[in-house]
């Protein structure tokens, strides 16, 4: 299971939603409560990520010390907003991870910058995900 991520015309309208029900439907059916499960349980998964993410931030170690644990959770991140259709939210995730894999002794203090810049972006995003899902009255 998973979005389409690609820009053809056929999904461009409403690719850059912060949630699309509409793919969430095809991909699995029209049950609203089931839709209403998986994203708030996918939704509860990426908050996990994104504390784990912050906590990393906040210790008093170096945070390429952290690599690993920053890369799992930013896949996570990725993965599990595809999965549920916030391709917004999956993109930056990846890009998150782009950054961690890219640096291979210590994070450049501009990649900690962004990295911190893509995190607090995920939150606005969560807040708009909510927001759309809660208004959704269903199929």
């Amino acid at each position: 299971m998973g979005c389409n991520k690609s820009k053809d015309s056929k999904h461009s309208e409403h690719i850059e939603l912060p949630i699309s029900h509409k793919e969430l439907i095809k991909q699995i059916g029209n049950n609203k409560s089931i839709i209403d499960e998986l994203v708030e349980q996918g939704l509860e998964d990426i908050e996990k990520n994104i504390t784990e993410i912050k906590n990393i931030f906040e210790k008093n170690v170096p945070i390429f010390d952290n690599k690993e644990s920053l890369r799992f959770q930013s896949h996570s991140i990725k993965g599990t907003s595809a999965n549920i259709c916030c391709i917004p939210l999956s993109n930056m995730g990846e890009k998150f991870k782009t950054i961690v894999d890219d640096n291979d002794i210590k994070f450049k203090e501009k990649d900690i910058r962004e990295m911190k810049h893509i995190l607090n972006n995920m939150n606005i995003e969560i807040v708009k995900i909510k927001g759309r899902h809660n208004n959704w009255i269903g199929p």
